[in-house]
């Protein structure tokens, strides 16, 4: 599923479509069953083009090994995003 582009171009127009949509009402987003952070991340990549970095993402995974695996994802991959005179990056805290 994480090779599927065209699975994973379609969630992120979803995931697109929903924060533009909902921009004044999301306050954190939760991903459930986030496995290895793909969505989590397409989310984060999302709200840095919006130049949002206040927001929460949590992704929660309950398996100790995958969650394991999906912070250093989300660790290494989380998108940067420069503010006057600082990076700045969004919070995303795993739980399992």
């Amino acid at each position: 599923m994480m090779n599927d582009v065209r699975r994973n171009e379609a969630f992120r127009r979803a995931i697109h479509a929903a924060l533009l949509d909902n921009q004044e009402q999301i306050g954190s987003i939760l991903d459930i069953g986030a496995g290895c952070g793909l969505l989590t991340l397409i989310v984060a990549a999302e709200l840095a083009r919006k130049d949002n970095h206040a927001r929460f993402i949590y992704a929660l995974e309950t398996v100790p090994s995958i969650a394991e695996l999906c912070r250093q994802c989300c660790n290494d991959n989380l998108p940067r995003h420069t503010g006057p005179g600082e990076e700045k990056r969004l919070h995303v805290e795993v739980l399992f």
